[in-house]
């Protein structure tokens, strides 16, 4: 879409609802219903497909140095992402699709989504399993290089942090919402709070203690993404009954510097670039469930 005249120039049509796209110079990459098709931007030409193994849509890829690393079904697969060819394919013991992946210049963290399925770290260049720990979470595993964080519903309110070198626990809470994955920055991690009395916090927490160095309220609102941090805020999105209300703070005191409240339901979580924020919601006028719009905040 052309946020200038906001007329649609492409689109691709998909079987499925897609998991958002991964954007990397002129090429996104589109993952749907198991598998990932390269195009462009310009035109959405298509430039490779690859079929993943999955009926589901496990989660968003990820790009490093050229490779891309795919979550597919119980499985996690490498490929060029010039070409499309396939680098390696690890296929761990897991009960449940992969849910999300993180990498690091080193390995691929794997988090698979059955109750009993663990947080697995792959090495980058070969996926060669490196370790594998007990995890938390059904959600993306977010790392800051040096550590991997989950939270999830598996264990209400849980949040850990283990050490990238080995998988062992560096520190855990059990006072966050599980239904979404933080955000880390710089030294400092952002979730929101469990539930108490009827309302949440959002909390900043050093990623080496675990310890808070601030909390602040957000309200009684349902959660409908996860934190989006930007090099002076991080914002928080909350809706009920057709209002959403998207929420800045200072990221170094937790002070609100800035609200909107938008009358839609939302259909995605938020995306920060060129100094807006972008959100797909539908309005209460669209009687299509299906139907919705882009909305930009600057």
């Amino acid at each position: 879409m052309d946020l200038a005249s906001k007329e649609t120039v492409w689109r691709v049509k998909t079987p499925v609802h897609p998991a958002p796209a991964l954007v990397a110079g002129r090429t996104a990459f589109c993952p749907f219903g198991g598998t990932i098709i390269a195009v462009d931007i310009h035109d959405g030409s298509t430039y490779w497909r690859y079929a993943a193994g999955s009926g589901l849509d496990t989660g968003s890829p990820a790009l490093v140095d050229g490779t891309l690393f795919v979550p597919g079904r119980r499985s996690v697969v490498a490929l060029d992402a010039i070409t499309g060819k396939k680098r390696w394919r690890a296929d761990p013991t897991l009960e449940g699709n992969v849910v999300g992946i993180a990498v690091t210049d080193e390995v691929v963290l794997a988090n698979g989504g059955a109750s009993a399925d663990p947080l697995i770290a792959f090495e980058r260049r070969t996926g060669a399993v490196r370790w594998t720990a007990s995890s938390v979470g059904t959600h993306l595993p977010v790392t800051d290089g040096k550590t991997v964080y989950l939270t999830g519903a598996r264990q209400s309110g849980h949040l850990e942090a283990r050490s990238l070198s080995d998988g062992s626990k560096v520190w855990s809470r059990m006072d966050v919402e599980g239904s979404h994955r933080p955000a880390v920055a710089d030294d400092t991690l952002y979730t929101p709070s469990a539930y108490e009395n009827g309302q949440r916090e959002l909390l900043a927490i050093d990623t080496a203690t675990g310890d808070a160095r601030w909390r602040t309220p957000i309200g009684p609102k349902v959660l409908t993404g996860p934190p989006v941090v930007s090099a002076e805020s991080v914002y928080v999105q909350t809706g009920r009954d057709g209002q959403v209300l998207i929420i800045g703070y200072d990221r170094q005191t937790g002070e609100r510097r800035a609200e909107w409240s938008l009358p839609m339901g939302v259909t995605d979580s938020l995306a920060l670039g060129d100094g807006a924020l972008y959100l797909l919601g539908q309005p209460e006028t669209v009687a299509e469930i299906n139907q919705g719009g882009v909305y930009v905040v600057e």
